[in-house]
C-alpha cells in the first residue's frame, strides 16, 4: 500500500472583494512499491521518492454563509505526473465550523525504464473545518 508525506508553503494573497487566493509549493515524499504475485512467482519493484508539487487555492463567497473553493496540486514531467485536484461548495455553520460538500479527483503516476503505471480516481468529498 502507497505511503506518503507532504511538506508545503503557500503565499496568501491579501483578500480582494470576495476573492481569497493562495499558492505555492509542496514536497510529496511516497513509497510507491508496485508489487505482483501469481502463485509462487512474485516481482516487487520498490520505489521511494520526493516528488515536487506546485499548489493553488481559490475561494469566492457567494453569500453571507456560502462558498466556493478550489484547491490543486500538481506537477508533471516527462517521468510521470501527480494531479489532485478538489472543488467544494462550504457552508459557515458557526464562526469557527465549515461544512463542505464537492468533488475531488487524484491522478497520476510514472512511465520510466523500469514501470509504466497511471491511476486516476474519483470521488465525493464532505467534511468539516474547524478554526481555533
Amino acid at each position: 500500500m502507497p505511503v506518503h508525506d507532504q511538506l508545503g508553503w503557500r503565499y496568501h494573497w491579501p483578500e480582494h472583494g470576495d476573492w481569497k487566493l493562495s499558492a505555492g509549493a509542496t514536497l510529496l515524499v511516497r513509497d510507491a512499491n508496485v508489487r505482483l504475485s501469481q502463485g509462487t512467482t512474485s516481482a516487487d519493484d520498490p520505489d521511494l521518492g520526493v516528488v515536487p508539487l506546485l499548489s493553488f487555492q481559490a475561494r469566492r463567497t457567494l453569500a453571507q454563509r456560502w462558498a466556493l473553493e478550489f484547491d490543486v496540486e500538481g506537477l508533471g514531467a516527462p517521468q510521470g505526473r501527480a494531479i489532485d485536484a478538489a472543488v467544494a461548495v462550504t457552508y459557515q455553520l458557526s464562526r469557527q465550523l465549515d461544512g463542505r460538500l464537492g468533488y475531488r479527483t487524484l491522478e497520476g503516476g510514472a512511465d520510466n525504464d523500469s514501470v509504466y503505471t497511471f491511476a486516476w480516481a474519483h470521488y465525493g468529498l464532505l467534511g468539516l473545518s474547524y478554526r481555533f
